[in-house]
């Protein structure tokens, strides 16, 4: 997303395609057409008619959590009353990276990642939230 919304910031610059993001990620073709089509399912990435794609709506309309969303599905609703103490600190650590998740915008880390297409390998390190995650806190287990 972040390669295919550089592209599309820079004026007179070709839409990468499939290939060009396998090339770039250095991953397989294969699985790029994978994530791209779930992506294009969920109106994330547009294809073009001369070839290529750019973001499906405005970056700052597309939150990591709608990428998470559009390539593994939503994040498993768990009733906290029948979980143990285990379950439900993993439903509360999911929660909470739904909430970080959403407050993440392509545009953010677009701007974070750098200017061109070709700084976003190397830059999209600096494109997450800054600083060591925090742990969560877990207190005992709720009694009923």
């Amino acid at each position: 997303m972040v390669l295919v919304a550089l592209a599309h910031r820079q004026p007179g610059a070709a839409a990468p395609d499939e290939a060009d993001l396998a090339r770039s990620l250095r991953v397989l073709h294969d699985d790029v057409i994978e994530v791209v089509e779930a992506l294009r399912a969920a109106g994330l990435l547009r294809s073009l008619e001369r070839g290529g794609l750019v973001p499906g709506r405005p970056e700052g309309r597309i939150t990591l959590l709608d990428v998470r969303r559009a390539v593994h599905g939503p994040v498993p609703a768990r009733s906290v009353v029948t979980l143990d103490v285990v379950e439900r600190t993993l439903a509360g650590i999911e929660q909470d990276g739904v909430k970080v998740l959403q407050g993440v915008t392509l545009q953010q880390l677009c701007d974070r990642a750098g200017s061109s297409p070709e700084q976003a390998p190397a830059g999209l390190d600096r494109a997450l939230p800054s600083g060591p995650a925090e742990p969560p806190v877990v207190g005992p287990p709720d009694t009923p």
